[in-house]
């Protein structure tokens, strides 16, 4: 029985990365200015907190846009990638004609372009 206990088990180990260095984020960059602005909030400086929110919110979707253009010609050598952005394009296109076919959208539509030219006949 000892014997039996001293052996290897069945499900050895995982071997450990090469490297122990994190790998970075693009969302994570904008974590210090976000607490920073926090910061802000809580000393009554809510126009300014709010605003660098904003920016570093905006300012991440920017970089994750740009990564994903320019690493889609890879990332679609995946099938798994092709198969989930395939089904993405699906669901956002009819997503798009279900509110454009909306009564709410048409009305919108109709007052914006009533508007339009109201002003252009001011403005003339």
């Amino acid at each position: 029985m000892a014997a039996a206990a001293r052996t290897r088990s069945a499900h050895p180990a995982p071997a450990r990365a090469a490297s122990t260095r994190p790998v970075p984020r693009p969302g994570r960059a904008a974590l210090p200015a976000e607490i920073a602005a926090l910061g802000l909030l809580q000393a009554g400086h809510a126009a300014t907190g709010v605003g660098i929110i904003v920016a570093a919110k905006v300012l991440g979707t920017a970089v994750a846009g740009r990564l994903f253009v320019l690493l889609e010609p890879q990332l679609r050598e995946f099938a798994w990638f092709v198969r989930a952005l395939d089904g993405w394009h699906r669901i956002k296109v009819w997503v798009g004609v279900a509110v454009r076919k909306s009564r709410i959208w048409r009305a919108v539509r109709a007052i914006l372009r009533q508007s339009r030219g109201w002003l252009k006949q001011r403005l003339r």
